[in-house]
C-alpha cells in the first residue's frame, strides 16, 4: 500500500541494515530502478558500499539529490515543462540586471537607489545575484508569500515592500520576453499538488518506491512534494534519531532564559525541560525535522542500539540516547559523577599553536593508533575521517606533512571538497589572467602568471627559461605598464622608460646589434647579453607578452555576454595548455565560458558589461561546478579522508578527527542579508547555518565509533597565551566536567579536562616529545618523526657540538696554489670563508636573490647611486660626452623620470668631477700606467699587475665611502709595490694613495715589506686548509680600537657589536651565508680572532696617514 514509512535509529549502520532488509524482503521488479534520495555523494558512496557488503550487490539504483528528483517528477507529471527552467536564479540574475535600473526612481526603492548610486555595474550584478538567490529561497521556503505577491498582496514590512514590486515587474518582464514565464517553484508546487490529488492518476511512469536515506533536514517544500507522492507510491524515510525518548519539546538553557525574559516569568514556572544539555543545545535542526516528519503521520519503526558505556565517548552517546544528564552537578559531590578509567582516550582535545602544528600532531596520533591496533580491533586508513570547517585552509599543510617522503611512515590519504584556488591550477591560472585587468601590469604580476604550469606549458617555458626571463626583466629595468599610452590612461605621467615596451624593444634590438652600454638606436639602448641560443626563448616570450597586452586592452572594455564568451574562449586557447590531468578542468572551463553565449540567447540581456561582472559570474559558477565534479572524488577512497564539515555528512567511522575547532571558526558565522524577509519571520524548517553546524557537530559526536579527536589553535604563536576553543567544544568540555570524573590513583577529584587535553609545544622538535619513558603514560607528549628527533638531539647537544663544519683541517692544496695572483690574494682576505668554500670545497657562488622591481626610481641611492657614480667617473676619465651618457642612462631606465632624473644626474656629475680632480692631484698630473709584477716571496710567487702606478707611487680609488676592504686591497698592493721597487733609493716612489668619497689615506713606505708579505701569504696557505677567524669589518673595528689606545676588552666589545650587527646597520658578518656554513653558533674566539686582527690590520694602521690636499 502506498504511504509514508519512517525508520529511525541512533546509528546509521542500523538504518543501513534495515534498508538492506527492505531490498531483500520487498524487491522491485527486475527492470525497475531503486530511487534513493541523498544529500551528498559521500553518503551515496557509503550506502553503496554498506549495501553491497550486506546483499552482495548494488545495481540498478540511482541516488539523485532531492532537487534533481523533484525536477524529474515535475517533468513526468506536468507535460510541457521545458528542460531548461528559465526561472532558475542563474537566468533571473540577468533579468533583474535589466529591470532594476528602471525601477530606481520609484519611492519604495530608495535603499536600492542609494546603493546603486555610483553606477558601478559590478554592484548592480552582485545585488541582482543576491536578490535572485533570495527569490529562489522564497519559492522554496515561502511559496505562499510568492503567490500572494503575484495576486497583489504584500504583508511584509514597508521597508521591504520593494521586493514584492520587483517580483511583479520581473514576472511582467518575463511575459514579454519568455514563454513559461510563471513556472517558478512556488507555481510548480501548486500545480503538482493539484495533479497528485487526482485519485485516478496513472502512476505507471512514477518510481514505485522512493527512499530518503541519511538526510537530516528537508525544507517543507520537499516534504510537501514527497507527501503528495506518497498517496500513489511507497515513501521510506531512514532518518538518524539521536534519542529514543520523546525529545521534540526540550529547550536549551539559553533559550529558557530568553523565554523567561520575554514572558517576564520565573524560569521554574515555565516548566520547560532541558533533558540532555548537548542534545538541547545542538539538536535544533533535527528536532524541527522530526517534528515535520511526525506531522506527516508516518508508519514509524524505531531501531536503537544501546552503546555499552565502557568509554567516555560511549557514555555520552548513551546519555543522549536516554535523554539524561546529572542536573545541577556543580552542587553535587564528585562521587556522583560517572567514573571512567584514567587511560580512557576515546575523546581527546589537542591545543596547538597553528594549523601546521595541528596537522603534525594529527600525523603522530594516527601513527600511534595504527601502532596500537591489533587483530581484535583492526584499524585501517579507510576507517578514519578527518574534517575541518574549511579544508582549503588545511590542504597545503596536509600535503606538506602527509605527502612528505617518509618511506616507513607514509599514510595514504585523500582530500575532498577543495576549492578551485587550492586544487585546480588550470582554472585558477585562467582566473589569474583575467584578473590582471585591474592591475598596472607590474613585472611581478606578469611573471607570476608564468609560475602556473598550464601557461608555462603553452609557451614551452622551462624552469631555466624563467630564470633567464627574470634576469632580462631585471637588467632592462622593466617595472610596470605596457607603454606610455597605458600610463596616460591611468592619469599618470606618460613616460616610456621602465615600461614593458621599453624593455622588450631593448631585448629585440639587442638581438640585432650590440649596444656596449653606449650606442643608442632611435633612443633605444640595445641589450648586450642576448645570446644566440636564446632567440627561440625571446620569440616565445614576445608571443606571450603580445597576447597578454592585446587581451589586457580588450579586458578594459565593456562587451556583451556573447562577445565575452568568444573573447575568453580565445584567451583560454591562447594561454592554457590542457593535458590528461587537467582535461576535466579544461572541459568545465570551456563549458562555462560557452554558457555566456547561451545566457545572452536565453535571457535577451544585450547590455555590455565590464570584466568585473564576468569575473564575479565565472568565479561563482566555476566554484559550484568544480565542486560538483571533484567534490566527492576524494571521499571514501580506501584512504584516510580529509574533507570539510558540510551538513549531513555524519557518516560512521571508527575514528573521527576534527581540526580547526577554534573560537569564531565553528559554528561558522552566518551571512544574513539585511533585506531577507524569512529572517524577519522565521518558520520551522528554515535553514540556518548556525543550526546546521551545531547539528553536524552532534552527529559527529554520535557517529564516532571508537575515538573522537578534537584539535584547535589554543595557544598564541606569538606569546603562547591561551585561546578558547569553539563554543561547541567548550559546551562538550563543560558537559564532560559536570558529568564525568577520572579515577586517578584513587582520587577522582582531578580535573578531567586537563587530563583529556594535550597542550602541544610550538615546535615539533621540542626535546620533550622525545623524552619518552619505557612505559609511556597516555598524556605524555610523543612524536614519530625521525627528522624532528634528530633536530631535538642536536638542540640538546648544541653545547658539545664543534663550532665549525670542518672537523679537521683539509689536506694541503697542490703546489700550484703557491703561484698566487695578487688579485687572488686580495680576494682571499676580503672573505676567507667564501674563498675556502669555493676554491677548496667547490661550492658554487651563493647569489643573493634579486627581486623584480615594480616601481621606477624616484631617487638615486644605495647601489644604484654607486653604479651610476662609477660609470660617470669612468666616462669623465675617458673624456666622454656627458650628454650622450645621460641619454644612455635614461634609455636604460636607470634614472628617475622627467626633470628629476636630469637633476640627479647633474648632481652626481658635479660630485664625480670633484673626485676626478682629487685623483689627478694624487697622480701629480702624470698619466698612470699599469705595472706587471712577478715577486718571489719566500716559497710563494706573487704575480699580476698593479693599476694606476705613477712616479710618486700607486693610486687606488673607489667612488664610494672607504671601507675595510678598500684598506686591505690598498695595503696588499702597497706591499707589492714596495717589494718591487726595493732597489729604488728614493722613498717618494713607494707611496700608495687610497681615495674615497669621504677621505683619502696615504700609505708610507714600508721597510719590512718582504716579511709582511710573506706573513700574509703564510696565512693565505693556512686559510686554504681551514677557515680563518678573520672578518674584515669586525677585525678592523677591533684593531682600530687597539690602535687608538683602548684596551683589548673594550676593543672586543666593539668588535662583537660589529660582528652581530643591529637594526640600524643590518645583520653583521656573523649572519653571512658563507660564514654560517663555516662557523656554526660562533661567538668570536677572542685569541685567534684578536691575533689575526692584529697581524693584518695593525701594520696597516701603523703605516696609514690621512692625506691632506
Amino acid at each position: 500500500m502506498p504511504g509514508i514509512h519512517l525508520y529511525t535509529g541512533n546509528r546509521l549502520e542500523i538504518l543501513a541494515d534495515r534498508f538492506a532488509e527492505l531490498l531483500q524482503s520487498n524487491p522491485l521488479p527486475p527492470l525497475q530502478k531503486e530511487t534513493i534520495l541523498v544529500q551528498s555523494r559521500g553518503m551515496a558512496r557509503w550506502l553503496a558500499l554498506e549495501t553491497a557488503a550486506r546483499t552482495s550487490i548494488w545495481a540498478n539504483i540511482e541516488c539523485p539529490f532531492p532537487n534533481t528528483f523533484i525536477r524529474s517528477i515535475n517533468g513526468l507529471l506536468l507535460p510541457g515543462i521545458p528542460d531548461i527552467m528559465l526561472f532558475e536564479k542563474q537566468f533571473i540574475t540577468w533579468h533583474l540586471m535589466a529591470i532594476l535600473p528602471g525601477l530606481l526612481p520609484e519611492p519604495d526603492f530608495h535603499k536600492v537607489r542609494s546603493y546603486l548610486a555610483s553606477g558601478d555595474d559590478l554592484k548592480l550584478y552582485q545585488l541582482a545575484h543576491e536578490i535572485a538567490d533570495l527569490f529562489d529561497q522564497y519559492t522554496l521556503y515561502r511559496p505562499d508569500m510568492i503567490l500572494a505577491w503575484e495576486k497583489g498582496r504584500t504583508a511584509q514590512p514597508t521597508e521591504e515592500a520593494w521586493q514584492a514590486t520587483l517580483w511583479r515587474h520581473l514576472i511582467e518582464h518575463l511575459r514579454h520576453n519568455q514563454t513559461f514565464s510563471d513556472l517558478h517553484r512556488a507555481r510548480l508546487l501548486e500545480m503538482l499538488q493539484e495533479k497528485l490529488q487526482d485519485p485516478g492518476l496513472d502512476c505507471s511512469f512514477l518510481p514505485p518506491r522512493v527512499t530518503v536515506f541519511g538526510i537530516s533536514s528537508l525544507p517543507p517544500y520537499h516534504l510537501a512534494v514527497l507527501s503528495a507522492l506518497a498517496r500513489h507510491i511507497d515513501l521510506y524515510f531512514f532518518v538518524m534519531n539521536p534519542c529514543r525518548e520523546y525529545w521534540l519539546d526540550i529547550i536549551a538553557d539559553r533559550d529558557i532564559v530568553k523565554i523567561s525574559k520575554k514572558e517576564a516569568v520565573n524560569e521554574d514556572m515555565l516548566h520547560l525541560v532541558q533533558g540532555n544539555s548537548l542534545l538541547a543545545s545542538m539538536g535544533h535542526l533535527g528536532r524541527d525535522f522530526m517534528t515535520l516528519l511526525q506531522e506527516l503521520d508516518p508508519n514509524e519503526q524505531e531501531f536503537f542500539s544501546d552503546p555499552s558505556p565502557t568509554t567516555l565517548l560511549a557514555g555520552i552517546q548513551q546519555d543522549i540516547l536516554y535523554l539524561r544528564e546529572i542536573q545541577d552537578s556543580s552542587d553535587q559531590p564528585t562521587s556522583n559523577r560517572k567514573k571512567i578509567i584514567n587511560s580512557d582516550r576515546s575523546i581527546i582535545f589537542q591545543s596547538c599553536h597553528s594549523p601546521m602544528r595541528e596537522i603534525e600532531t594529527l600525523h603522530d596520533n594516527l601513527l600511534e593508533i595504527f601502532n596500537r591496533a591489533n587483530e581484535e580491533e583492526p584499524l585501517e586508513p579507510r576507517d578514519i575521517l578527518v574534517m575541518a570547517p574549511d579544508i582549503n585552509e588545511y590542504a597545503p599543510f596536509i600535503r606538506a606533512v602527509f605527502g612528505a617522503e617518509r618511506t616507513s611512515l607514509k599514510i595514504p590519504y585523500s582530500i575532498s571538497d577543495q576549492s578551485i584556488e587550492t586544487s585546480s591550477q588550470h582554472i585558477e591560472s585562467f582566473l589569474k589572467i583575467i584578473s590582471l585587468s585591474e592591475s598596472r601590469l607590474t613585472s611581478v604580476d606578469v611573471m607570476s602568471l608564468l609560475d602556473s604550469a598550464p601557461i608555462r606549458n603553452r609557451f614551452s617555458f622551462s624552469d631555466q627559461d624563467l630564470s633567464i626571463l627574470q634576469q632580462w626583466i631585471t637588467d632592462t629595468r622593466i617595472c610596470w605598464g605596457i607603454n606610455a599610452e597605458h600610463r596616460k590612461k591611468l592619469r599618470l605621467p606618460d613616460y616610456r622608460e621602465n615600461s614593458w615596451r621599453a624593455g622588450l624593444d631593448r631585448l629585440l634590438l639587442g638581438y640585432a646589434m650590440p649596444g656596449r652600454d653606449r650606442n643608442l638606436f632611435k633612443k633605444i639602448l640595445p641589450y648586450d647579453f642576448m645570446e644566440g641560443s636564446n632567440t627561440d626563448l625571446l620569440g616565445s616570450f614576445l608571443d606571450f607578452c603580445e597576447n597578454l597586452f592585446n587581451l589586457f586592452t580588450q579586458l578594459k572594455q565593456h562587451h556583451t555576454l556573447a562577445e565575452w564568451s568568444t573573447l575568453l574562449l580565445q584567451a583560454k586557447d591562447d594561454f592554457l595548455l590542457a593535458d590528461e590531468m587537467t582535461a576535466v578542468e579544461d572541459t568545465i572551463l570551456h563549458q562555462t565560458l560557452a554558457e555566456l553565449f547561451e545566457l545572452q540567447s536565453l535571457t535577451s540581456f544585450m547590455t555590455p558589461v565590464s570584466i568585473n561582472v564576468i569575473q564575479s559570474f565565472l568565479l561563482a559558477v566555476l566554484e559550484e561546478r568544480y565542486a560538483t565534479a571533484a567534490g566527492s572524488s576524494g571521499f571514501l577512497t580506501g584512504r584516510i579522508t580529509f574533507c570539510s564539515m558540510l551538513p549531513m555528512r555524519a557518516i560512521p567511522f571508527k575514528a573521527i578527527y576534527l581540526l580547526g575547532m577554534n573560537d569564531g571558526s565553528y559554528p561558522r558565522p552566518g551571512r544574513r542579508r539585511s533585506f531577507d524577509i524569512t529572517a524577519l519571520e522565521p518558520r520551522r524548517g528554515d535553514r540556518s547555518r548556525r543550526h546546521d553546524d551545531r547539528y553536524l557537530f552532534l552527529e559527529t559526536l554520535l557517529s564516532a565509533g571508537k575515538q573522537l579527536f578534537i584539535s584547535y589553535v589554543g595557544q598564541s604563536v606569538q606569546d603562547g597565551s591561551k585561546r578558547p576553543p569553539s563554543v561547541l567544544v567548550s559546551e562538550l568540555m563543560d558537559y564532560i566536567e559536570q558529568n564525568y570524573a577520572f579515577e586517578i590513583q584513587g582520587d577522582s577529584s582531578a580535573d578531567i579536562i586537563d587530563h583529556l587535553t594535550m597542550h602541544h609545544k610550538l615546535q615539533p622538535f621540542h626535546p620533550e616529545y622525545f623524552r619518552i619513558p619505557p612505559h609511556r603514560n597516555y598524556d605524555t607528549l610523543f612524536s614519530y618523526s625521525r627528522e624532528n628527533s634528530d633536530a631535538a638531539a642536536a638542540i640538546a647537544n648544541i653545547a658539545q657540538k664543534s663550532g665549525t663544519l670542518f672537523s679537521s683541517p683539509l689536506p694541503p692544496p697542490p703546489e700550484e696554489f703557491r703561484q698566487v695572483g695578487i688579485d687572488e690574494l686580495v680576494r682571499f682576505y676580503l672573505h676567507p670563508a667564501r674563498y675556502i668554500l669555493r676554491k677548496r670545497i667547490g661550492i658554487a657562488a651563493i647569489e643573493e636573490f634579486r627581486s623584480l622591481q615594480t616601481s621606477e626610481l624616484f631617487e638615486i641611492k644605495g647601489l644604484d647611486r654607486y653604479v651610476l657614480g662609477n660609470d660617470i667617473l669612468a666616462h669623465i676619465s675617458a673624456g666622454g660626452d656627458l650628454e650622450s651618457l645621460y641619454q644612455v642612462k635614461k634609455a636604460a631606465g636607470q634614472l628617475p623620470h622627467g626633470r628629476m632624473g636630469k637633476v640627479y644626474f647633474s648632481r652626481i656629475v658635479t660630485e664625480a668631477q670633484t673626485f676626478q680632480k682629487t685623483i689627478e692631484e694624487l697622480a701629480s698630473g702624470q698619466k698612470l700606467e699599469k705595472l706587471e709584477i712577478s715577486l718571489d716571496v719566500g716559497c710563494f710567487t706573487l704575480a699580476g699587475h698593479l693599476d694606476n702606478v705613477g712616479a710618486t707611487g700607486l693610486v687606488q680609488y673607489r667612488y664610494a665611502v672607504i671601507k675595510p676592504k678598500d684598506l686591505i686591497r690598498g695595503w696588499i698592493f702597497h706591499l707589492a709595490l714596495n717589494h718591487y721597487r726595493k732597489s729604488e733609493i728614493s722613498d717618494s716612489m713607494k707611496h700608495t694613495f687610497v681615495a674615497g668619497k669621504n677621505k683619502t689615506f696615504q700609505y708610507l713606505p714600508v721597510a719590512e715589506d718582504s716579511t709582511l708579505l710573506e706573513e700574509l701569504l703564510s696565512l693565505y696557505w693556512l686559510g686554504l686548509c681551514e677557515p680563518l677567524h678573520f672578518f674584515p669589518q669586525a677585525s678592523f673595528v677591533f684593531a682600530r680600537a687597539l690602535h687608538s689606545g683602548k684596551s683589548e676588552q673594550e676593543a672586543m666589545l666593539l668588535a662583537t657589536s660589529e660582528w652581530e650587527g643591529n637594526m640600524y646597520t643590518g645583520p653583521g658578518e656573523k649572519y653571512d651565508l658563507y660564514n654560517s656554513l663555516c662557523f656554526k653558533n660562533l661567538e668570536l674566539p677572542e685569541k685567534s680572532f684578536a691575533d689575526l686582527a692584529k697581524k693584518i690590520f695593525l701594520p696597516i694602521l701603523a703605516h696609514q696617514v690621512t692625506y691632506k690636499r
